[in-house]
């Protein structure tokens, strides 16, 4: 392949973008094969006149796909926003009803152990109340150590469910992109 038939096939490729960047790839061409004034060495660093063509900045043919996808994302953001709000608020209302269990649980609990300790100290006082309170509070125990472990099995079931559902978004952007 010759200089000229080169430039020729580069120029008729780059048709449709804008003229500087044509001028700029014609010119760059240019200097670059009378510099090397091999047309191996060309072939081989810049590649065909097609290959180059691909590499100039900016598309060939004018594709308004992107455009369609900008004007597509503004006129459903009244819409797809408030759902993305919603979505996290109730994302986030449960993260707070779980914590807060938790929290009640272990609450419970301590409550639990030290009225148990109250009322182990009484029962030489009053051996009927104090036992009624030890009753309750050993049912106090076992209600936080229920409330506890079933919090703890939500999160741990429901965890890698939140997992599974934001890889497949990340993914189908992913693919989308």
């Amino acid at each position: 392949m010759t200089k000229e038939i080169y430039l020729e096939t580069l120029r008729s490729l780059l048709k449709g973008k804008p003229e500087d960047e044509i001028e700029a790839a014609m010119v760059y061409c240019e200097e670059y094969i009378d510099e090397v004034n091999d047309m191996n060495v060309v072939l081989k660093e810049l590649g065909t006149p097609k290959q180059f063509a691909k590499n100039v900045s900016g598309p060939i043919t004018h594709d308004n796909k992107n455009l369609w996808v900008i004007i597509l994302a503004i006129l459903s953001a009244p819409l797809s926003i408030p759902l993305i709000l919603a979505l996290l608020a109730i994302i986030f209302t449960f993260v707070a009803v779980v914590f807060s269990m938790i929290l009640v649980a272990i609450t419970l609990a301590l409550a639990a152990v030290s009225i148990l300790v109250i009322s182990l100290l009484h029962l030489n006082i009053d051996l009927y109340n104090a036992l009624f309170i030890v009753s309750l509070s050993v049912m106090a125990l076992g209600i936080s150590l229920v409330l506890f472990s079933s919090m703890v099995r939500l999160i741990q079931r429901s965890l890698p469910w939140f997992n599974q559902t934001v890889n497949k978004v990340i993914k189908r952007k992913g693919e989308k992109a």
